[in-house]
């Protein structure tokens, strides 16, 4: 568990740092909107060093998004499954176009549902 806190502390302070990284492409969005299998990976230097965030959508099962995620800073690696109904990904959609460099909005939605054990798995 402390290393998950230190891994979100890291990520959420690289946010400052990051300013030019956009976490929320269009063209993610939109495959997320329609849960179509991609992958999205991004790369960027912060103070406390590179954070790489490895992110895949596997289309519907049993009527909920599924989505993989990896993050990795230095030798810490978090990873997490979720599963997101119809209205969750609508509303992670908006806010991740609302908020493409996920300096604010898009970053508490998401942080709402990973913290949410009937929606997302932390290993």
């Amino acid at each position: 568990m402390k290393k998950i806190f230190l891994l979100f502390v890291i990520l959420i302070g690289s946010l400052a740092f990051a300013d030019d990284i956009e976490k929320y492409s269009k063209g993610f969005s939109v495959r997320f909107l329609h849960c179509l299998p991609t992958n999205q990976e991004l790369t960027y230097s912060t103070s406390a060093g590179d954070v790489t965030l490895q992110r895949s959508l596997h289309g519907w099962k049993d009527h909920k998004c599924a989505y993989n995620e990896i993050i990795t800073t230095g030798e810490t690696t978090v990873s997490r499954s979720c599963n997101f109904s119809k209205d969750q990904v609508n509303e992670i959609v908006q806010a991740m176009k609302a908020d493409p460099k996920g300096e604010s909005v898009a970053e508490q939605v998401w942080e709402r549902y990973r913290n949410l054990s009937d929606v997302c798995l932390t290993n």
